[in-house]
């Protein structure tokens, strides 16, 4: 099941507060077969990143972001040189079409094999651009 038909299915998914179990349940298997351990990353910049110490318990998920290509940053905002952590509740994260989220915490991830394939593709011709409108598609 695609992140799209699971919110189809469940659109209270949308919602930042819900059922630590349930979330765990249907977002946990996105963070167990992610490809290569990689996903799109954003915050203030949006990134290809791979996650190492991929924490995955009853509570919530984590990990340390490894930027592997920087797709958009803004000008004036430096962006991280080193990796940093990430991490968050199920109870306090939320789903767009093709994402998941912390708002709180202020990350979005697209975590989907499929998209990180076609990323990576588009990354290794050097069209940052053509990547960048594949994620915002998505």
């Amino acid at each position: 099941m695609t992140l799209k038909e699971l919110l189809e299915k469940h659109p209270e998914l949308r919602i930042n507060q819900g059922d630590p179990v349930f979330r765990r349940s249907v977002w946990g298997p996105f963070f167990e077969n992610l490809h290569e351990n990689k996903v799109i990353y954003r915050e203030r910049f949006i990134c290809l990143a791979r996650i190492d110490d991929l924490q995955i318990t009853e509570g919530g998920v984590g990990g340390t972001v490894v930027p592997l290509r920087y797709l958009f940053t803004y000008p004036e905002l430096r962006t991280p040189e080193e990796p940093w952590h990430f991490g968050g509740s199920w109870a306090y994260m939320r789903q767009g079409q093709g994402t998941l989220s912390q708002p709180y915490a202020g990350w979005t991830i697209w975590p989907e094999p499929t998209l990180v394939r076609a990323v990576e593709y588009l990354v290794s011709r050097d069209d940052d651009e053509g990547a960048l409108e594949l994620i915002r598609g998505s």
